[in-house]
């Protein structure tokens, strides 16, 4: 803990933290967090200071956060994240969690910092 890993696609620097949430007994107990999608992930966010970082805009492309993925649709980010992977050496297993969608943002995600989600 206190220390930090740079993410390889975009070259941000990610702070390493220890959280109760994790499970240490499943799997290998390490878990990547993302406080700006996921209600149990902004609140470990919430307890580290992690910054709220959104790559997507509104019309489903990716944003200035994105880096290098800056203007491409999701789609086609994907599939662009997938080959940097690849080329990097980075890229282990596919294992795909995704669920359908209307909007390009989950709608699991759509509430507001201001007012965390039922049952927080």
């Amino acid at each position: 803990m206190g220390q930090s890993l740079t993410l390889p696609l975009v070259g941000r620097e990610i702070p390493i933290v220890a959280d109760d949430h994790v499970d240490a007994d499943f799997g290998t107990g390490c878990v990547k967090v993302t406080p700006a999608h996921d209600p149990n992930d902004f609140a470990i966010g919430q307890r580290h200071d992690l910054p709220l970082i959104t790559v997507m805009a509104k019309d489903g492309t990716m944003n200035e956060a994105a880096g290098r993925f800056q203007g491409l649709d999701r789609f086609e980010a994907r599939q662009a994240v997938v080959a940097a992977m690849e080329e990097g050496g980075f890229w282990r297993v596919w294992r795909s969690t995704a669920t359908a969608c209307p909007s390009p943002i989950a709608a699991r995600c759509r509430w507001s910092p201001c007012s965390p989600p039922s049952g927080s």
